[in-house]
Order: structure tokens, then C-alpha cells, then sequence
């Protein structure tokens, strides 16, 4: 595996431990916000599982892969202890391709295929962290619940250069009439 694989690995690995240890709300650094996070932590708190997560699946697609760069977790919860074990154990065992991985979970889980075929050739591998904690749904049936594409809460800019982040949050400060109830992050 490439250096860069071991250090994405490395940081959902952080990013776990600390929300099972700690909770709290983990917000990747590229993220803006534009509205408060009372709203998010209230919701964590009132849904079964207490947790909070993006997905950008829609509402009807059957198998939901969640995001992990936004993440409202109490602290020794239930879903991210069982999602930080899959991980861990996923980590372990030094799987440095698809294949591997793949003819690994599948002896595991049932619903893999289902799963993989979400998540595409392409992705899976590097989203190892999202495939573990879709597996662990279903397989438990503890689920965050989900601020979903569908709802238009959230919008998603991949691969914006650094220099265009000012453009951007100039653009939400526009449409928000210049109040932005978070800072950008």
C-alpha cells in the first residue's frame, strides 16, 4: 500500500478513538458550516444510536454509505465501538488490494456484495473506513441517523483547489445573507 493509503488509514484510525473515547462532533478541516451545530447535536441526541453522520446516499437507495467527515458521536458509543473493531480488524490483517479485501469481508458478511457494489471499484479500497461501518449496520442494525443528500442540508465540493475555499465560503455568506453561523473551519 502506498504511503498515502497508510496515512488516510492512519486518520480514520485517530478519528475513531478519539469519538469513542471522547464524542464529541469531528468536522474534517475542508468542511464550512453554515449553521449551528445545536441543531446536529440535538438530533444525535434524540436518535436511537446517538450518532450523526452525512450520507449522500438518497432516501429510497436501500444500502446508505455514510461519510465520515462529519461525525456527531457520545462518548463509548456502541456503533463507533463496533465500526473502530471492524476497522482495526480490517487494518490488522495488511490487506494491500481490492481483491484481498473483498475475498476477505465477503467470507465475513453476508450483505457484502450489496455493499460493494455501493461503494464501486474505484472507491473501495481507499473508503475502508466507510465500507466497515456500513457492514456493521446492517449487520447490527445501529445506524446514524443521517443528514441525506436528498434533504439539501449539505453540499459537497470534491477536489476544490485551496485558493478557491475563500470563493466558496464567500459564495455561502452570499446566499446565507452574509450570516454565517459558524465559522469556517
Amino acid at each position: 500500500a502506498s504511503t498515502s493509503k497508510n496515512l488516510e488509514a492512519k486518520s480514520d484510525w485517530i478519528r475513531l478513538n478519539l469519538l469513542l473515547k471522547y464524542g464529541g462532533i469531528w468536522v474534517d478541516a475542508s468542511s464550512i458550516g453554515i449553521s449551528s451545530f445545536d441543531d446536529c447535536l440535538q438530533e444525535a441526541i434524540d436518535s436511537p444510536t446517538g450518532v450523526l453522520q452525512v450520507s449522500l446516499s438518497s432516501k429510497e437507495e436501500p444500502v446508505k454509505v455514510y461519510e465520515n467527515w462529519f461525525v456527531v458521536a457520545p462518548p463509548h458509543n456502541p456503533l463507533i465501538k463496533e465500526w473502530l473493531r471492524l476497522f482495526e480488524e480490517v487494518l490488522a490483517r495488511n490487506i494491500v488490494d481490492l481483491s484481498a479485501l473483498d475475498a476477505y469481508l465477503e467470507g465475513k458478511f453476508i450483505e457484502y456484495s450489496a455493499v460493494k457494489v455501493k461503494l464501486g471499484d474505484s472507491k473501495r479500497f481507499y473508503l475502508k473506513c466507510y465500507l466497515t461501518e456500513t457492514l456493521v449496520s446492517r449487520e447490527t442494525g445501529l445506524k446514524p441517523v443521517a443528514v441525506i443528500a436528498d434533504d439539501r442540508r449539505v453540499d459537497v465540493h470534491h477536489d476544490v483547489k485551496w485558493e478557491d475555499w475563500n470563493k466558496i465560503a464567500l459564495m455561502y455568506c452570499l446566499k446565507h445573507d452574509g450570516k454565517m453561523k459558524v465559522p469556517i473551519v
